[in-house]
């Protein structure tokens, strides 16, 4: 029955497919911009997966929010048609709509694309990234069925419908858009996270799907279940998602800590900064004005400014990263394509994960005063003379003119590459013939394991330094090789270098000490909430972040926000008592009201389990008025009327 449901639909529905399909092709193919296929970047990703989700959230529920209107039921009840089986086979018929609208466009597009002079930029993974992401129009589909079945005052509809899809497009977010601690996961990984929301919220819908909701009766368990756990798993996540920001900017008041200064004498003392109009405001070791007020010219140095005390974020240096890396990772999606050359009309990238390097040239004319030179499309793989390819750690060493947007008349030919995998240097020749990959060796066999700027002024790189593992080496951008016994600059300032800062068990808890060049501590101080203000914002950061469940109280988000101040301020052991609190009220709240023992112990684990954001589950989904009882009907007495009995006696 399903399968000739979802026929008749296709067969009188298919014309809304050529709309959108024919639409989408000719603004995909019609793009002649190389970035489109071969530099999808984390913004044109997340705008196109948006749009995508907003458009199949409003599709699934248009089509399915007719089935829940009154003259629909009757007309599926007196046409003898199970509802269920009904909404099943509408769904899969829209949901493969959906696919179709969401894949098509792609795959003509960069079919047509590939025609052309740009089409040697045209890449296979560029169009999966775009795959993957249009996938998400899978999960907007069943979102919008899913908000369809959803029932109670329209207030609370909305207010679930908007914390849901506030979490659905941040999880979204978080598996396109990378940070460099957290890269996004793999094309595969992402398709499935699309296909599995899709199946959840199916299977959420189909078992609530045209049920009547009495107001005076309760949602039978059966059905609420499966919506409080997908609504309270949407609420923590977006509580997850909310979290981090917040409590930054809340962490962010330890900037109103006095400032270290140093006078003219060469003493220490704090102040408040006051940029606006150019003072200092002295203030005691316990943050109290004393009103004691000088123009900034009368301080020799601002030697401390406070920020965020970050907890665990090392530095570089103290890492033993490299100070700054040319090496992008495109779509931060599937195994990643390195991008070293960043150029108008040519494109230098290491496939991964075969490490071949491919480059690719678009045809175009090039003037030179006044004279048209033709440069014919070009795409061609260099690999490496040993037969091996670059690991996922490859990194440019040459200066940074070289990734800027250069003609095609810069002298610029070739750039060095070192492969932290494996430790060797490489001089690719991408312009002139023949173009190849030259082995770089180092002296004596060593091993390239890192590298760093030599630092000539503030701002400004010297030369690069080749850190192996028996030496150190110079190295220009042609890739000359000459040993130094010169120490790297560490990557930071001099003026940092002489602090040092030693966090507390919050971003609002600091030690700084003020070294010499000896590493002699020369002027300290703790600073710490000693205001009643400073105190209050503490404790509503801490309290913000009671809204995550306790076993994600110290869980970073992946490829959102990754805050340090997150897990500073995390309290796991106060979120558990307020979730067994909270527990223990949604129980008491459920026996007053009469519900069985199933209702009371389902919602009791979910609230212990997610906490404040499960009991705002329960408060938006079980009704008050849905557990008031009748009253009770008062017995009559039956008397029997005089004229019978006087019958009866008679007789």
């Amino acid at each position: 029955m399903i399968a000739r449901l979802i026929r008749f639909w296709l067969r009188t529905q298919w014309l809304m497919v050529i709309g959108p399909v024919v639409g989408m092709t000719v603004a995909i193919g019609a793009n002649d911009s190389m970035e489109f296929w071969t530099d999808p970047d984390d913004e044109s990703l997340a705008a196109v997966q948006f749009i995508w989700l907003g458009v199949a959230w409003v599709l699934g529920l248009v089509v399915h929010g007719f089935d829940q209107i009154p003259s629909f039921r009757e007309y599926v009840l007196h046409r003898g048609v199970r509802p269920r089986g009904l909404f099943v086979g509408r769904f899969v018929a829209g949901l493969l709509v959906t696919a179709v609208i969401a894949t098509v466009p792609i795959l003509l597009g960069s079919w047509f694309a590939s025609f052309g002079d740009s089409g040697v930029l045209v890449t296979a993974e560029g169009v999966l990234h775009w795959l993957a992401v249009g996938s998400s129009a899978l999960a907007g589909y069943a979102f919008g069925a899913w908000c369809s079945t959803l029932r109670g005052p329209a207030w609370s509809v909305a207010l679930i419908a908007m914390f849901a899809a506030g979490a659905l497009v941040g999880l979204e977010l978080m598996l396109v858009v990378a940070t460099p601690r957290t890269p996004a996961p793999s094309v595969e990984r992402y398709v499935l996270f699309q296909v599995g929301a899709a199946l959840v919220y199916a299977l959420v819908a189909v078992r609530g799907h045209l049920r009547q909701h009495d107001p005076d009766r309760p949602v039978p368990w059966g059905v609420q279940w499966t919506r409080a756990v997908v609504i309270a798993v949407s609420f923590a996540a977006l509580a997850c998602f909310a979290t981090p920001p917040v409590q930054d900017a809340l962490a962010g008041v330890v900037s109103q800590y006095p400032s270290i200064v140093r006078r003219a004498d060469g003493s220490y003392e704090l102040a408040l900064v006051d940029r606006e109009r150019g003072v200092l405001r002295h203030v005691t070791p316990d943050h109290r004005q004393t009103g004691d007020d000088r123009s900034r010219e009368e301080t020799d140095d601002i030697v401390f400014t406070p920020a965020r005390f970050r907890s665990d974020a090392p530095t570089e240096a103290e890492a033993g990263l490299p100070p700054m890396t040319y090496v992008r990772r495109e779509l931060r999606l599937g195994s990643a394509a390195h991008q070293l050359l960043f150029h108008p009309f040519e494109r230098v990238w290491i496939e991964q994960p075969s490490g071949k390097v491919i480059f690719a040239r678009r045809g175009l004319l090039s003037w030179n005063h006044d004279r048209a030179t033709r440069i014919d499309a070009l795409r061609m793989e260099l690999e490496r003379p040993d037969g091996r390819g670059f690991g996922a750690r490859t990194t440019i060493l040459a200066d940074g003119g070289v990734l800027g947007l250069n003609d095609f008349q810069s002298q610029i030919t070739s750039f060095v590459v070192g492969d932290l995998d494996d430790g060797t240097l490489w001089r690719i020749v991408h312009r002139g013939e023949p173009r190849r990959i030259e082995p770089i060796p180092l002296p004596d066999g060593d091993r390239f394991v890192s590298w760093a700027w030599w630092i000539a002024r503030e701002g400004g790189p010297e030369a690069v330094v080749v850190i192996g593992e028996r030496g150190r080496y110079a190295v220009d951008g042609d890739g000359a090789l000459a040993p130094t016994d010169r120490e790297p600059q560490p990557w930071r300032t001099r003026r940092d270098s002489r602090i040092r800062v030693t966090p507390g068990a919050d971003p609002f808890f600091a030690r700084v000490d003020v070294l010499t060049a000896d590493g002699r501590v020369e002027f300290s101080h703790d600073y710490a909430p000693r205001r009643s203000a400073m105190s209050t914002v503490r404790a509503v950061a801490i309290g913000w972040g009671l809204l995550r469940p306790a076993a994600l109280a110290r869980v970073d988000v992946p490829g959102i926000d990754g805050s340090d101040t997150t897990r500073a301020l995390a309290r796991p052991a106060l979120g558990v008592v307020l979730a067994l609190v909270l527990a223990g009220l949604a129980l008491w709240t459920l026996r007053r009201r009469g519900a069985e023992l199933g209702r009371c112990v389902g919602w009791t684990l979910i609230v212990a389990a997610f906490g404040p954001v499960g009991f705002l589950t329960f408060l938006l989904l079980e009704s008050k008025t849905a557990f008031a009882r009748l009253p009770a009907t008062s017995v009559v007495e039956r008397k029997t009327p005089m004229v019978l009995e006087g019958i009866a006696t008679t007789s």
